[in-house]
């Protein structure tokens, strides 16, 4: 997503139409060009369809992209030329104090659930999502490139302290068990 100052054709504007103080734009037209090229989504069950929405100065309708889908590269090539007929000091304030915001939409399509997960627990679920996070980080490290070694190293460290952490709470609810089990403990 791009915005650039042009002409109302849509021409960027030279080096030296640019003004020092924005209060020169005072009374004068005023044009930009909002484009919106293509984007990059990491989950595959937003492929269903991608759009964009976004709103510039004083505009009451959003303008919407088309819907792309079975993709995660979505290309909308859209560019629109806005016109501000002529600059205010509100329109100042807008540029100096505002944004345009861009939201982007992606359709997901939920599969149907498995039974089997439906007769198990939030606890016994949650379980079972860490432990397959735990496999992929594991295979996600032995498949990571080749390089110098400090990204690996650096990864090594967390995971090591993250099962230190691990093992030192598996060891204080083993303590609080065997208390609990043996009166005479503790």
């Amino acid at each position: 997503m791009c915005i650039d100052p042009c002409d109302q054709k849509g021409k960027p504007i030279e080096e030296d139409d640019f003004v020092d103080e924005p209060n020169e734009l005072l009374g004068k037209p005023y044009h930009f060009k909002v484009s919106i090229r293509n984007g990059e989504v990491h989950k595959s069950r937003f492929s269903k369809g991608l759009k964009v929405k976004y709103k510039c100065y004083n505009e009451q309708e959003f303008t919407w992209t088309n819907e792309i889908k079975d993709t995660l590269s979505p290309e909308w090539n859209l560019s629109r030329i806005v016109s501000i007929p002529s600059v205010t000091e509100e329109v100042l304030a807008y540029f100096e104090n505002s944004s345009i915001k861009f939201s982007v939409y992606g359709k997901q399509v939920d599969s149907a659930p498995d039974s089997k997960l439906s007769k198990l627990t939030t606890k016994e679920l949650r379980q079972m999502e860490n432990m397959q996070d735990s496999g992929r980080k594991a295979r996600i490290g032995s498949m990571a490139p080749e390089g110098d070694g400090q990204d690996e190293v650096g990864q090594i460290k967390g995971e090591l302290l993250l099962l230190k952490r691990k093992y030192e709470r598996l060891e204080k609810k083993e303590r609080r068990l065997q208390v609990s089990l043996d009166p005479y403990q503790g």
